[in-house]
């Protein structure tokens, strides 16, 4: 048996295989010599050292290693590929040559995985049995037959399954560490990324992750530190980010089966000048046989919807909107049943309730803004009328329980106070619930106990079911105690309000030509531009300039010259002669984006998700502010289409109502 352990820090090879598999263990694991002395007691060339009483090999990474067996060519790729920094490919060519010497590279051998419930280990000529995994409980275990006869076992093999079999033969992954220790990485081809992001519908990031073979590795986190693969790729700190939201949450089985066969038969053809395209093309193949083509999102329509601030990733939000058929959160009925636990109250699937939840109040709070700012004819503004008809589908569903930031004042910490307002019967789920509750069909409402050491109080608890959600007086009540956040009840009404019916109506419509944008005001209320331009005595451009001003929320110059499409000498101009009026003043405020403002006070924000803007325009658009009107908390909350908006502001000012004019 070899000893590869010997050649690197083995205790770092443990990440580069946790986050390939999931492994949630903590702790760094000797994870060579784990897999080592695993193969090593199936073929009966290591023995369990004397004295330590466990009877088989050390158990690493939860035994959860033994899913790269057939499917080890992910971590060939990410071997060969130069987006891997020069320490970790090392450890990855040793885990490899060590995985080459091991009877896991061996296509012939007669390998079985399965579950066991006791024993360590048993072995003889026939072959053997020894368990992965942790010890207790139902025991990962692997099985190898070297004999006609069954090997000796541990009881019976429970769940067992044959391994599949793909690339990474001994030759093959012994070639492929020569190739890489004389010749370097295999050649980056970013025509290649692009060829797989127009097979898969992918974002260009999320295709370069894919060609690296690192679809599940550059998070938030990991992203800032990732300088060296970032460079290769081409990609910033927030592309990044967005390629993990398309790619993130693939399971790691998922990863494994998608590379299993995708490395070619003579590793040594990736260096050859179609290397990278010839391996972009396998891997579209390999993932459309396991899901399809994606509908494509352009790059622009990822980066701004990333930069808006959406509780879910900004890949996910784009790919429900372009494909809602393909979003299980729009096609599928959820019971969202709460359980009462010594960690409190939560819903029985927590995971899937905060995404439900996060779902709805990006829809609520972002729907206004991908219709606005998003062209005619992209695929995220034109499914808004689908997602918005799936969601209240959805919502219909009694079996949904959404969390209610409710504010209970004072008088509602005893259970009498919540008998009140939602009578006296208990909430019953599926499973006993211990904890004072009432459930009036509409809002379920519960205590919470006193924190130890403390005199205060905990305020209730409230989830509610958006089915039940009318106009009846229970409703009502749920009303008075909820918050002005478009969260919650708030979010449902909005989804379901006339608002919502107005936005998708408009885009259905086709009103606006291809390409053009709501958030231009020559494109989506002509007529009302002329109407400025005469009045004011400007010319449309700067008449559309001057209704940005007063309606958007964040009319950076940037954002201005997208909206309009617009050059930058085009818009110094309209810029010039906007200035040139007492309509705006000039200056320079961070995080504005802009030089030009309506008079009046400035107002912050809470967050940096949220744009600053004039005091009257944060009334105009509904934002909630704090106590003093000096911090924006919200987003809009107005309720009006842009062209109706745009007319509505346009009125105020008229009539003297507008942002007042400075004093020069």
């Amino acid at each position: 048996m070899t000893h590869s352990a010997n050649r690197v820090d083995d205790y770092r090879t443990d990440s580069t295989l946790r986050r390939l598999i999931r492994c949630g263990e903590d702790g760094l694991m000797p994870v060579l010599a784990g897999i080592e002395s695993t193969a090593g007691y199936l073929t009966r060339t290591w023995d369990p050292p004397v004295g330590t009483g466990t009877g088989g090999p050390p158990v690493v990474l939860e035994g959860l290693w033994v899913r790269c067996i057939g499917r080890i060519g992910v971590l060939a790729l990410r071997a060969a590929t130069p987006a891997v920094r020069p320490e970790r490919r090392e450890r990855l060519l040793t885990l490899l040559e060590s995985w080459a010497d091991t009877v896991f590279a061996d296509p012939g051998a007669r390998l079985r995985i399965g579950r066991v419930r006791e024993g360590v280990g048993a072995r003889d000529e026939r072959g053997a049995t020894v368990v992965v995994g942790p010890p207790y409980g139902r025991r990962l275990a692997l099985e190898l037959r070297t004999g006609d006869a069954q090997p000796p076992g541990l009881g019976v093999l429970e769940d067992a399954a044959e391994p599949s079999r793909g690339w990474g033969t001994a030759q093959q992954l012994h070639r492929l560490v020569h190739l890489v220790r004389t010749r370097g990485p295999m050649p980056w081809d970013p025509a290649a990324v692009d060829e797989l992001s127009r097979a898969t519908g992918l974002s260009r990031p999320g295709a370069a992750m894919l060609l690296a073979g690192s679809p599940g590795d550059f998070d938030q986190v990991a992203a800032r530190s990732a300088n060296h693969e970032r460079r290769v790729m081409s990609l910033k700190v927030a592309e990044c980010e967005i390629g993990f939201g398309e790619l993130g949450s693939l399971p790691a089985q998922a990863q494994l089966e998608v590379f299993a066969d995708v490395l070619p038969d003579d590793p040594e053809s990736l260096w050859e000048p179609t290397g990278p395209r010839d391996l972009a093309g396998r891997i579209a193949a390999a993932w459309q046989a396991a899901y399809g083509k994606h509908v494509a999102i352009p790059h622009e329509t990822l980066v701004h919807v990333g930069g808006l601030g959406g509780r879910t990733a900004a890949a996910t939000l784009c790919a429900a909107f372009a494909s809602p058929g393909d979003e299980p959160m729009l096609t599928t009925d959820l019971d969202l049943p709460l359980r009462d636990s010594h960690n409190g109250v939560r819903p029985a699937d927590q995971s899937k309730s905060l995404d439900m939840h996060c779902l709805i109040e990006d829809i609520a709070n972002l729907v206004p803004v991908l219709y606005a700012e998003l062209p005619a004819g992209d695929p995220v503004r034109s499914g808004i009328p689908a997602v918005i008809a799936a969601l209240r589908e959805r919502l219909e569903h009694p079996g949904v329980l959404l969390y209610e930031s409710a504010d209970f004042d004072e008088s509602v910490v005893m259970m009498d106070g919540l008998e009140q307002l939602f009578g006296t019967t208990p909430y019953e789920g599926p499973e006993p619930f211990q904890r004072p509750s009432v459930d009036d069909g509409l809002t379920v409402a519960f205590l919470n106990p006193a924190e130890k050491y403390t005199n205060w109080t905990p305020r209730p608890t409230a989830y509610f079911r958006p089915a039940h959600l009318g106009d009846d007086a229970r409703s009502q009540v749920l009303r008075r105690l909820g918050s002005n956040r478009v969260t919650g009840v708030v979010a449902v009404d909005r989804i379901r309000g006339t608002y919502f019916d107005a936005i998708a109506e408009r885009v259905a419509s086709d009103a606006l030509p291809p390409g053009r944008y709501e958030a231009n005001p020559g494109a989506s209320a002509p007529d009302l531009v002329a109407q400025v331009a005469e009045e004011l005595g400007l010319d449309a451009d700067a008449a559309t300039l001057y209704l940005q001003l007063l309606v958007l929320e964040a009319p950076t110059d940037a954002h201005t010259r997208r909206w309009n499409q617009w050059g930058p000498a085009r818009h110094r101009k309209a810029r010039a002669a906007l200035a040139d009026t007492d309509l705006v003043v000039q200056d320079k405020r961070t995080r504005a984006g802009r030089t030009l403002f309506l008079p009046g006070a400035w107002v912050g924000a809470a967050t940096g998700a949220i744009p600053l803007m004039e005091e009257w325009k944060a009334h105009l658009l509904g934002v909630n502010l704090t106590p003093g009107g000096h911090v924006i908390t919200s987003r809009p909350t107005v309720e009006r289409t842009l062209p109706d908006l745009f007319a509505h502001a346009w009125s105020l000012t008229r009539s003297g109502e507008g942002p007042k004019p400075s004093i020069r």
